[in-house]
This record gives structure tokens, C-alpha cells and sequence, in this order.
């Protein structure tokens, strides 16, 4: 078989957790779940319980360097620093902007420029906004590899981020669309509030080395909330959002 006919297969850090789970993949070569076996059920959950979610697969940057807001809304993309600037088209760009200097750039992998249409930051690879960054003159590394995400939503939620953090993460103390760095079960992560449907929500980008970690004490943390593992499909979309794609249902 020759090199060019090898697909790569990219895993979740969680790929064996969800397999146990019986999960069905988002396709063989990305291994994330879209559900573990009954869709509707796990949809009740989010209205009803405590959903817990690794959406994906992401590719990511992280872009630094004092002119990073000005760089960003060259590129159309209006973050301000403690924000999360959600994408405006499915399968578009979410901007993590934790201070000014500083921002996190994610879309849902295999994101592209149609053939035959003239490329704007809405249709191109994050590589190619890279290299246009980079011109600009601020720092860009790929850290698609460094991260994964998780998604909790529930509104049961409130009671269980009091277990999670010491961090304050009430809707007063982070509104929707705020950033707060956060210890949550011990370890350091950035989270952004991100409701769904009216329902409290966040969104949290955990370091992968510690992945399986975070995931396994929300779920035993949060098993006498109602919490329940679930698949992207339950939030009606295989992205992390409405905003991030048809699939994550995160409003």
C-alpha cells in the first residue's frame, strides 16, 4: 500500500474510557464519541441531569504576542481579553482569549477552503491563519495535541462545580462567553462559561497528559448529581456548539 492511500486515524486521549462506554465513533478515523448507544436518552440527561462530553476532534493554536487582539480582528475575529469569541458559522473558528496578549484559537478538525472560492478566515485551515499571524508578528504553535476538550452541561451543574473548584463559577462570578483560569480537581485548566438551550454550561480545555484524570473524577464526583457520560450527538451537533458547528449544541 502505497503512503498516500494511509489515512491517519486521530484518538481521543479517552479513546479506551469511551470504547468501554460502547462508544460509535464519529468516523473510523476519528475517534471521538458521538453517542455510547441510545441518542434520545443522552439528550434527556443534558435537559435533566449532568452531561459530561469530549467533543471533537479540534485542531488549535495558540497565538501570543502584545498585538494578538489587534492581529485577531484583522482577521474578523472580534475577541476582547477574558472572552470567548464563539464562531459565527458551523465548523468556524472559536477564539479562547484569556488575556491580551494571549489567545487559543479552535475549529473542528478538517476544516478547509472550498475548491473554487476566493479563502477568508471563515474558510480557511487554521494553518493558513497561522501563517498569516506569524507575518503579523506574534508567536503561533499548533497545540492541537496539547489539548482536548470537555463539555458539562446540566441543570444540575452549579451544585457539582462547587465539588470541582474553589474557583467562584457562579453565572454572576463568570457570565456566558467569560474565561476563568481554574483549578478543577486538582489541576489547572482553562474553562469558558458557554450555556446551552438556557441551561448552565461550560466548556473546558484540559491539558491531554491529564485528561483521563479530570475525567474520571468528574464522573465519580459527579455520579450523585446526575451526571452521565455522553456522546456530541446529544447536544444535536458533532462540534462543540451550535456556534462552533452544527453538532455541539453549546448556545
Amino acid at each position: 500500500m502505497s503512503p498516500e492511500a494511509v489515512t491517519p486515524i486521530r484518538r481521543s486521549p479517552l479513546e479506551s474510557i469511551h470504547a468501554r462506554l460502547g462508544a460509535r465513533w464519529r468516523s473510523e478515523t476519528e475517534r471521538w464519541p458521538v453517542s455510547y448507544g441510545d441518542e434520545e436518552d443522552e439528550a434527556r440527561i443534558v435537559r435533566e441531569g449532568i452531561a459530561l462530553a469530549e467533543p471533537g476532534p479540534y485542531d488549535k493554536i495558540a497565538v501570543r504576542g502584545r498585538s494578538t487582539l489587534v492581529d485577531l480582528r484583522w482577521l474578523g475575529l472580534a475577541a476582547g481579553a477574558g472572552r470567548l469569541e464563539p464562531a459565527r458559522t458551523p465548523g468556524g473558528i472559536n477564539a479562547w482569549v484569556p488575556a491580551e496578549d494571549e489567545a487559543i484559537l479552535v475549529r473542528l478538525a478538517g476544516v478547509g477552503a472550498p475548491r473554487g472560492r476566493a479563502a477568508t478566515v471563515a474558510t480557511e485551515s487554521l494553518a493558513e491563519i497561522a501563517e498569516k499571524l506569524r507575518s503579523a508578528g506574534p508567536s503561533v504553535t499548533d497545540v492541537s495535541s496539547g489539548y482536548t476538550v470537555f463539555r458539562l452541561v446540566g441543570p444540575r451543574l452549579h451544585a457539582l462545580l462547587q465539588e470541582l473548584s474553589p474557583v467562584d463559577l457562579s453565572a454572576r462570578a463568570v457570565p456566558d462567553l467569560g474565561i476563568v483560569a481554574a483549578v478543577v480537581v486538582g489541576c489547572r485548566m482553562l474553562l469558558a462559561r458557554r450555556d446551552h438551550d438556557g441551561l448552565p454550561g461550560f466548556v473546558l480545555l484540559v491539558v491531554r497528559d491529564e485528561a483521563a484524570y479530570v475525567w474520571d473524577s468528574i464522573v465519580e464526583l459527579g455520579a450523585t448529581h446526575g451526571l452521565r457520560p455522553v456522546g456530541a450527538a446529544a447536544f444535536r451537533s458533532p462540534d462543540l456548539t451550535e456556534a462552533h458547528g452544527a453538532v455541539g449544541g453549546v448556545r
